[in-house]
């Protein structure tokens, strides 16, 4: 070998590894960056719900609303006063937050047990049990490279078990905009404070709607702005939502809270471009749910699907379009507190 082809060779080395600690150090930089958000968005999440529970009556019978951004149209308000004209003394809240997944909601559950509700109003969808921080592998042929494939790096370094203690890895793109949605869309730092001194005054605490909320969207507009990922849900042995949401079930159930579970529902315009391979194993799930708990699931996920009340293609717009949606589940509450 000449003095070039060492040269060459020596070269190649040296920016070889200069790109592996470049990689390490930007790994680690972004790890306790995301870590770090994660850990401030949970402490915020979990100071919004000690704050508002905190200050409830705990001699009133009560009916919390949880779910995601699905159920922020059902108005509380309505509900009570529905069940108040036919003598059911109950002070409704919706509890939604949008972009809360199972797991962060799990985390704050203590919290809404001790608040002693009566009645716990559980809205879910398919995405509550989806695998969306675990994307199908695509396996594609590489040329080979004299330098280290980085992909093969973190496959190394993220196991299974690793990305099961950091969620927030097996998709940190998903993280951080899940963050962000719930930081922005639904509360903000400065809004943390206002909303803490109105409570227990709000009905909706964790929800500050804007003008844009209110708007009945098209179908063809809906079908323009339409943009889902859709993620796998994992088999009913192998899903970790479903555990956690049936450990929050056995929690209620152990503090005789009756539980009241529906679907979400979606505009028309989901099922026209929906691949339904993700229909089969939603279904399995309710059905598991609904045998191990002896529990009704109340469906209604196509129930709107065709009405013009839609603010896109997964919200019913706020206001008088959301009112037979919430006019529903007061019906639902009814015929379950007389079973």
């Amino acid at each position: 070998m000449n003095e070039q082809s060492k040269v060459d060779t020596n070269s190649i080395k040296i920016i070889g590894l200069s790109m592996v600690i470049i990689l390490i150090v930007g790994f680690s930089i972004f790890f306790f960056t995301i870590q770090s958000s994660k850990q401030i968005l949970e402490k915020d999440v979990f100071f919004l719900h000690q704050s508002f529970l905190s200050q409830l009556d705990l001699d009133t019978d009560k009916i919390f609303i949880i779910g995601s951004s699905h159920v922020n149209a059902i108005d509380p308000n309505l509900i009570q006063e529905q069940l108040s004209n036919i003598k059911y003394d109950f002070d409704v809240y919706n509890l939604s937050l949008g972009g809360y997944s199972l797991e962060a909601r799990s985390k704050t559950i203590d919290l809404i047990i001790d608040a002693k509700p009566k009645i716990i109003i559980f809205g879910i969808s398919e995405d509550d049990f989806a695998n969306e921080l675990r994307k199908v592998d695509i396996k594609l042929e590489t040329p080979k490279s004299i330098f280290p494939n980085p992909q093969d790096s973190f496959n190394y370094i993220l196991t299974d078990s690793f990305l099961e203690k950091h969620d927030f890895l097996q998709s940190p793109r998903y993280f951080l905009m899940n963050a962000l949605s719930i930081k922005f869309n639904s509360f903000n730092a400065g809004e943390i404070a206002i909303i803490s001194e109105n409570i227990p005054e709000s009905k909706m605490p964790f929800f500050i709607p804007s003008e844009k909320n209110y708007v009945v969207m098209k179908n063809i507009d809906i079908r323009n702005d339409f943009d889902r990922k859709a993620y796998p849900i994992s088999p009913l042995e192998d899903n970790k939502k479903l555990i956690i949401f049936k450990n929050m079930l056995e929690k209620f159930e152990e503090n005789n809270i009756k539980v009241i579970i529906f679907t979400t529902p979606f505009n028309e315009v989901y099922f026209e471009t929906y691949t339904g391979y993700n229909k089969k194993p939603f279904d399995e799930i309710i059905e598991n749910i609904s045998n191990e708990f002896d529990l009704e699931i109340h469906v209604l996920t196509e129930k709107y699907s065709k009405l013009e009340i839609w603010n896109d293609y997964q919200h019913i717009a706020l206001g008088l379009p959301s009112k037979i949606y919430t006019e529903d589940i007061t019906k639902i509450i009814i015929d379950e507190i007389k079973k």
